[in-house]
Formats: C-alpha cells, structure tokens, sequence
C-alpha cells in the first residue's frame, strides 16, 4: 500500500516509509532496492510527472529516487 501521496506544483509525490536501523549504510543506495515497488505504485496515477521518494524514518532522511 502506499504510504504517502500528495500534488505540488501539478507533480505526483509517492512517499514511502523504512525503517532502516543501520545508520551506516548508505540511504540512498537502499532506497534504490525499492524502486521497483515505487514503480508499480506510479500505475495508479494518471499524472504525467510523478516522483518517487523513500522515507527512512529512523534517520529523517527523503531520497528521491
């Protein structure tokens, strides 16, 4: 299911929320293992722009993907 959804400036956000404990590692190379999943969730919108981002709640951290 997705997390988040939301309109600015005529754009498609889709936000999903992790959970990740290691603060070590780098957020951005684990966002891409959740492309795919963002990817899907784009099908529901009829958007021509749509941006995918993954929340690491633990960190505070939004990677745009």
């Amino acid at each position: 299911r997705i997390d988040r959804t939301f309109l600015k400036n005529n754009e498609r956000w889709i936000i999903d929320y992790k959970y990740h404990k290691n603060d070590n590692d780098d957020l951005n190379k684990t966002a891409l293992k959740y492309q795919q999943q963002l990817n899907l969730y784009t099908k529901f919108f009829n958007e021509k722009k749509i941006k995918k981002a993954v929340y690491f709640l633990r960190q505070s951290k939004l990677v745009e993907i």
